[in-house]
């Protein structure tokens, strides 16, 4: 990211010298659990239940530069039954989500101007002296789904395997700061049956009728075939449509989410955005050899409307009926693009103890036409996925001990045009492609007490510095060369009881 630096001055005490949107410390812990209850050999039962909380900010919220601290809690609990006769087995769950979240105030901030500053910390603090309730947002989902599978042998006829059922999504989004309390319902049905002929080729069929409140139900048709020449040859070729539903934030009438509070920076929902619909093409070689396996693919995806965030400046957010100042975020479509890539996996078996895992891909991201006036156009990147991506993880295991080192790297990875600024101005800055990046991470596990399991961790182990920044405009503004600023060095021990 990028924008204009803070400076302390001596009339304002309260000015920000910390780079823009650059994070502050955070909090972060889970605990969760599952009880399982199986009255009888056809039947089994579990809940699981897991709370998640994150205390997570920015030191400088630009152009307000103040720091700014939110809490976040999410409680997820699923209920599932699964059912097994002869006739078939059932599969049916029930998940019900809640988060919420809401900013940090400072009481200094707030005696020394409680009209414009009852958010936002001094520039500095990691946590504030109380959380204000009074703004914050609620998310929450409601998922059934229903999935009845079986196996048909038809003799020299072939053998069919079988799957369909039914899915429900209740979505409800309330936020206190401005009123806001909208909710949408998803629904769908879908079957899906691959067909084995012989034992050389396979054919799958599938349909899925999506249907939601506020747009048009869009079928889904995939078909595929499987050819397998030999025991260890396969090759998979077929075509797949998808649909991708806009989440109830992107696309009601009014701002949504204030991100720093009051007329620096939001989110402005699109009533006018549409599902992402897609059209995939995929062929596949599957070589499972006795000592190791190897997958290559490669596929082509046309999309109309893909969805798209976009970053507006002040005028950009007055004009969508958001603030006046600051910038602000807002989904739209993006007429028609493709993506097409291949990728190769290579998973060599465990030999005396060592494995090894790598992979590695090549994307390929295009606007082909667009006609809304948000910037894209025709040759545009249309995704910020890196052109080159490897990983190569060795793995190693000896009775109750495991590990392994993985080796990733990420290159030319484009730019897009989602800015305000627009590619032609960020791309003058820093060019076509954000700076590459490789990482080691390490992780050591062993297993106790047949139900124990520590583990320890270290993510970035070379300790990459991810803040790169290149001054421009007179050294009054800056970009950062890499897309994102990941963390440094961090160790993880965790304790995993399975009782």
């Amino acid at each position: 990211g990028g924008g204009g630096g803070g400076g302390t001055t001596a009339s304002d005490p309260y000015a920000n010298p910390y780079a823009t949107w650059s994070a502050t410390g955070y909090t972060m812990w889970n605990a969760g659990g599952r009880l399982n209850y199986t009255p009888s050999t056809h039947h089994n039962i579990y809940f699981d239940t897991e709370a998640y909380f994150t205390r997570a900010g920015s030191l400088n919220t630009s152009p307000s530069q103040y720091t700014a601290v939110r809490d976040w809690y999410k409680f997820n609990n699923i209920l599932n039954h699964d059912m097994d006769y002869d006739w078939g087995r059932v599969n049916t769950y029930l998940q019900y989500s809640y988060t919420t979240q809401a900013p940090h105030y400072d009481d200094v901030r707030r005696a020394a101007d409680p009209v414009n500053n009852t958010s936002g910390l001094t520039p500095g603090r990691n946590s504030g002296d109380g959380v204000n309730w009074d703004l914050s947002s609620q998310n929450t989902d409601a998922v059934f789904q229903s999935t009845y599978t079986n196996d048909f042998d038809f003799g020299k006829a072939g053998s069919l395997i079988f799957n369909g059922g039914v899915y429900y999504l209740y979505e409800r989004l309330k936020n206190k700061q401005d009123g806001t309390d909208e909710h949408m319902h998803q629904a769908a049905i879908f079957a899906e049956g691959e067909y084995l002929i012989n034992e050389y080729i396979g054919t799958t069929l599938g349909l899925r009728y999506n249907y939601s409140d506020r747009f048009d139900a869009i079928p889904n048709p995939r078909f595929f075939v499987n050819y397998n020449p030999t025991d260890w040859l396969t090759f998979k070729a077929g075509i797949a449509t998808g649909v991708l539903v806009p989440q109830l934030s992107y696309t009601f009438d009014g701002v949504n989410i204030s991100t720093a509070r009051g007329a620096t920076t939001s989110i402005i929902g699109n009533p006018n955005l549409k599902p992402e619909q897609s059209y995939s093409y995929e062929l596949s070689a599957i070589m499972d050899f006795e000592p190791a396996m190897l997958i290559l693919t490669g596929y082509y995806t046309n999309f109309k409307d893909k969805i798209q965030g976009f970053t507006y400046s002040t005028n950009g957010c007055a004009n969508l009926g958001g603030a006046s100042s600051g910038t602000c975020t807002a989904y739209d479509n993006v007429d028609k693009s493709m993506v097409s890539g291949a990728e190769a996996s290579l998973k060599v078996k465990p030999i005396y103890g060592f494995g090894l895992d790598t992979s590695y891909g090549f994307t390929y991201t295009r606007v082909i036409a667009n006609s809304l006036s948000n910037g894209v156009q025709a040759g545009d990147p249309v995704s910020a996925v890196p052109k080159h991506k490897f990983t190569i993880k060795p793995t190693y295991r000896y009775k109750n001990f495991d590990a392994y080192i993985r080796w990733s790297g990420n290159f030319k990875t484009p730019v897009l045009t989602t800015s305000a600024r627009g590619q032609a101005a960020l791309t003058t800055i820093i060019g076509n492609y954000y700076k590459d990046y490789q990482l080691v991470d390490l992780a050591l596990n062993y297993k106790f007490l047949k139900n124990y399991t520590l583990s320890f961790a270290v993510n970035n182990l070379f300790n990459v510095n991810f803040l790169d920044f290149f001054l421009y405009n007179n050294n009054t503004s800056y970009e950062n060369n890499y897309q994102r600023i990941l963390p440094s060095r961090n160790y993880w021990i965790s304790l995993r009881a399975e009782i």
